[in-house]
Parts: structure tokens; C-alpha cells; sequence
């Protein structure tokens, strides 16, 4: 029978590692990042319906919403008369962790399966934004080009982190444009990280971890630094950025372990805080609650 609604969970993302390789003709910077998908979600419950409507709770945003961008992208290919979407928010906006990004992969994702229109997903998605994508690989990924060309990556380590948000949104226009002063002449190069992490594991993770755009964030908005050397004085294994930012994460040895310091940095410094851990296609994350007509 014809499904007539889908629900499906947006995760966030953690770069583990990110760096610019040059500017594009395009205007678009040439990125090679490594990325896992965790189990801070979003949740989109998409129904069919005459016209397109869409419900926000849990946050304001401002602007057009990636899922209505989806939307029209979709709508540009496919003649389909609706939507009506409700967006649980739970992602912070403005934190680098791909929150609408993977709101917009969740909506092209629910419209194809709604409506059986057969879209070639991967393109749609690059036209809504670079890292789309990526959410909908559903597992850890090497991405190349201005981040929408996705390689995935098999047998990859299960991440524990904490995220912490210091309720201070960043542009990613703004980061990126000022990441040029500390870009240099020979870039990291992206399968060393990889090798590290095949032969070493997680110490080989927790010695590569990087992140190019967190200087030029720190430099653009020094108030990051308190939260960032607070991180430093806690039993993580290593801290880093995601994305342009503002959240930082922190790696750990174990779920639990993530939920104790979660708890703590939350109560010493006032940022979100969050326990997460990495989901891979194996998971059952992006399975469907659905109604039939």
C-alpha cells in the first residue's frame, strides 16, 4: 500500500577532519573532510497534501528553511502536488554540526519515497547545499570537491564525544572568508589522517584530528576560546571544532564516559552540552514510521 507520511531522523555531523585546498572558479573553496553522522537528530515527518507547508518547533530560524529549499529543488524535477512537514529541531543553528543540511537530505529523501518519483538523490541534494550529500551516505565519509562528492568509509572506529555549544552561532560565509589568512602552501593531506586512523585506531585519531576553519573562527569570535581551553582542561581525549563552527567536541573512550562529562561541562560553563555517539548504515536511524492510505 502507498505510504502517506514518513518520519525520519536528521542526525548531526562531527568533522574529524577538514581542510581547504584552494579556492574554486566557482567561488566555492576545494575541501577534503572526514565525516561522521551522530545521534544528535532532528526529526522531519513529511505527508502528502495539496501545496507545501512547514511546521517548525524547538528553534527560530531565520530565513528559508534548507527542508523548504528541498523542497523547490525537488519540485524543479518532479511534478508532485505537496507537502506538509513538521521539523523537530533538537540540532543548535549556527553551530557547524549540519543541522540543516541534514534536514534538507531528510525531505529530498521522504518526497522520493512518498511519492515513488525516482530522483537522482545525490544531485538534488548537491543543488541544495554542499554537504547534503553527505547525510544521505548514512555513515562515516570522505568528502571532496566543495564537499559533495562522497566516498564512504567502511570499517571506520565508533566515535563517543561531548558537544558543547556556547549559544553563539557563527556564519560560515563569515569563517570562510576569514580563513584565507591562515590557509598554507602545502595542505594536510587527507589520507595520512586516514592511515593514521586504519593503523592506529583511535590513538591515530585522537593525534590527527583537525580542523582548518577553527583558527580563523577563534580569530573572528575570540569569546570561543573560553569554552575551547575549558574543553582542554577536561579528560577528553582531544578537542576539536566541527564545521565553521561555534560547537567544539570533545572525544571519549566510551558512551557512558560521554554522558558523565556531558553533564559537567554543561553545569561549568553554561554551553549546550550533549552526549553522542557515531551511527553507520548498519543503523537503524533513518528507518521510517509511516502511515498507508
Amino acid at each position: 500500500m502507498m505510504q502517506s507520511s514518513i518520519s525520519l531522523e536528521c542526525p548531526a555531523k562531527l568533522n574529524l577532519f577538514l581542510e581547504i585546498l584552494g579556492r574554486r572558479a566557482d567561488g566555492y573553496h576545494e575541501l577534503a573532510t572526514v565525516m561522521v553522522p551522530v545521534d544528535l537528530a532532528d526529526r522531519l515527518e513529511v505527508r502528502k497534501a495539496r501545496g507545501f507547508s512547514l511546521e517548525v518547533r524547538g528553534a527560530r530560524l531565520e530565513g528559508t528553511n534548507t527542508v523548504e529549499k528541498a523542497w523547490r529543488a525537488v519540485r524543479r524535477r518532479r511534478r508532485i502536488p505537496g507537502a506538509r512537514a513538521r521539523l523537530l529541531k533538537r540540532i543548535p543553528a549556527g553551530s557547524g554540526l549540519g543541522g540543516g543540511s541534514s534536514d534538507a537530505a531528510a525531505m529530498i529523501e521522504a518526497l522520493d519515497r512518498l511519492y515513488r518519483i525516482d530522483l537522482p538523490l545525490d544531485r538534488v541534494a548537491a543543488e541544495v547545499g554542499s554537504d547534503v550529500p553527505f547525510f544521505l551516505a548514512r555513515g562515516p565519509a570522505l568528502c571532496t570537491g566543495r564537499g559533495e562528492r562522497v566516498a564512504a568509509l567502511s570499517g571506520f572506529p565508533r566515535i563517543h564525544a561531548v558537544v558543547a555549544w556556547p549559544r553563539l552561532p557563527l556564519s560560515t560565509r563569515e569563517v570562510y572568508r576569514h580563513a584565507r589568512e591562515f590557509l598554507t602552501p602545502r595542505p594536510r593531506n587527507v589520507i595520512d589522517f586516514l592511515n593514521s586512523v586504519a593503523l592506529e585506531g583511535p590513538a591515530g585519531l585522537d593525534r590527527e584530528l583537525f580542523n582548518r576553519l577553527e583558527a580563523p573562527a577563534l580569530a573572528l569570535r575570540p569569546e570561543l576560546r573560553r569554552l575551547r581551553d575549558a574543553l582542554g582542561q577536561l579528560p577528553f581525549r582531544a578537542v576539536r571544532m566541527t564545521g565553521s563552527g561555534s560547537a567544539f567536541f570533545g572525544l571519549c573512550g566510551a558512551r557512558r564516559e560521554a554522558e558523565v562529562l556531558a553533564r559537567r561541562v554543561g553545569r561549568e560553563t553554561g554551553a549546550f552540552a550533549a552526549p553522542v555517539s557515531s551511527v553507520s548504515r548498519e543503523a537503524p536511524w533513518r528507518s521510517p514510521k509511516s502511515a498507508s492510505s
